[in-house]
């Protein structure tokens, strides 16, 4: 009898234990919806509210893809992945912070492309933001290329108050094309001296209005897409050639 009320009470304590949580696989394609909700998997049928929600569940080399017009809030990007919100109004307010931080530090070894794609995002920092895009790396992490495609950054006025602040201290690689800069603060562009950059108009040119932008090295390494061999130029919204970059044989280099 003793027996029989040891194995009843051994395994009532069994069927009492919490059930593990299978590991949801990460997929290389997800979603965000301005209805979305993050306890989602991200799915087109089942989006995310955030992107930062579903970068944990993309992976790497994966997409975030937008399915409605939104505002998806600001996200770090710790490894290799596009976020492309085309032909949909995919916006980030980052009022007192940072839009979208690049921490090529935080990326796994085995990611070896290190390759970070933002296409077709609207960054408004509301007045108040700080940057709106910012790239770091460099202290564990060597290199890493990041595109900037389509995208328009407005209104950063709080703290370093830049639209694009490039800061990898041990190179790497920043192309940006077809993206409006305005309205900053302090600077437009600024990017750091161990960077390959390469600023393409394809077409239009880069666009900053009441910004600068700012380069640490000539800028004789900047070219136009469309004549090889020019110098890329920039224009503000009223359509007036940028002064500054008059200027560029002194002031190293600066825009």
């Amino acid at each position: 009898m003793r027996r029989t009320l040891l194995l009843l009470v051994a395994s009532s304590f069994v069927l009492m234990l919490p059930q593990a949580r299978p590991v949801q696989a990460q997929s290389l394609r997800t979603f965000v919806s301005g209805g979305g909700d993050d306890a989602n998997p991200c799915l087109r049928t089942s989006p995310c509210k955030t992107f930062a929600s579903a970068m944990s569940k993309t992976a790497i080399n994966g997409e975030i893809n937008c399915l409605d017009p939104g505002g998806f809030g600001a996200v770090t990007i710790t490894k290799s992945l596009t976020i492309d919100c085309r032909e949909v109004f995919g916006s980030i307010l980052s009022s007192g912070t940072n839009g979208i931080v690049i921490s090529f530090d935080l990326f796994n070894v085995q990611d070896t492309q290190k390759t970070v794609r933002l296409r077709n995002l609207n960054l408004n920092g509301v007045n108040t933001g700080l940057i709106g895009i910012r790239i770091t790396g460099g202290g564990t992490i060597v290199g890493g290329a990041v595109f900037i495609e389509d995208n328009l950054i407005d209104g950063n006025f709080g703290g370093a108050a830049r639209g694009i602040s490039e800061e990898r201290t041990a190179g790497g690689k920043l192309f940006v094309s077809n993206t409006t800069v305005r309205n900053m603060g302090q600077t437009g562009i600024q990017l750091n001296r161990s960077v390959r950059r390469v600023l393409r108009s394809r077409g239009k040119e880069l666009m900053l209005s009441s910004t600068t932008c700012v380069l640490k090295t000539p800028i004789s390494a900047l070219r136009s897409a469309t004549t090889p061999g020019r110098r890329s130029t920039a224009r503000s919204s009223q359509g007036t050639r940028g002064q500054a970059l008059k200027r560029r044989a002194r002031s190293r280099g600066a825009i």
